[in-house]
């Protein structure tokens, strides 16, 4: 027999004992060579202004949500609403050796209940480009996600 949602379109059959996953927590994910923290402008805008401000061109800006930005106090403001934002959790990238932010990226499109997750608006500036440490960045997002109960990720 189909499974159908209330308006009558098939779906896949429940799952057993199913429970709803948890929202990403505000807290620090560590890797080898990255570490993602819960992105705030007063510890990361310093740093991140710095680390892209490095693409002169503003072509890395092209694929994201926002930007670019060519002062600082407007990127100020774009972190202190992302830091608020309860639609998306920004983290920033934060090199283990010099300790410096020099990328970052949100979980988004949160469902819960569903099991559903995204990665996206990822920056990486031109010092995290192509590193270990933007492969790994990705990876740390992917692992919390499965490891915590989550059964579909985009990114």
């Amino acid at each position: 027999m189909p499974h159908l949602t209330d308006l009558g379109d098939p779906i896949g059959a429940p799952i057993p004992d199913w429970h709803p996953c948890p929202l990403p927590p505000r807290a620090v994910l560590r890797g080898k060579h990255i570490r993602l923290e819960p992105q705030t402008a007063a510890d990361h805008c310093d740093d991140l202004w710095a680390a892209f401000s490095a693409d002169r061109t503003g072509a890395d800006w092209t694929h994201r949500l926002v930007g670019p930005f060519f002062e600082r106090d407007a990127f100020q403001d774009w972190l202190l609403s992302a830091e608020h934002s309860a639609d998306q959790m920004y983290f920033a990238y934060v090199d283990q050796v010099t300790r410096k932010a020099v990328g970052n990226g949100a979980f988004m499109s949160m469902m819960p209940a569903a099991g559903s997750i995204e990665v996206g608006s990822i920056m990486f500036s031109p010092a995290l480009q192509r590193t270990p440490a933007a492969t790994e960045a990705i990876f740390l997002h992917i692992q919390w996600a499965f490891q915590n109960g989550y059964r579909r990720l985009e990114w």
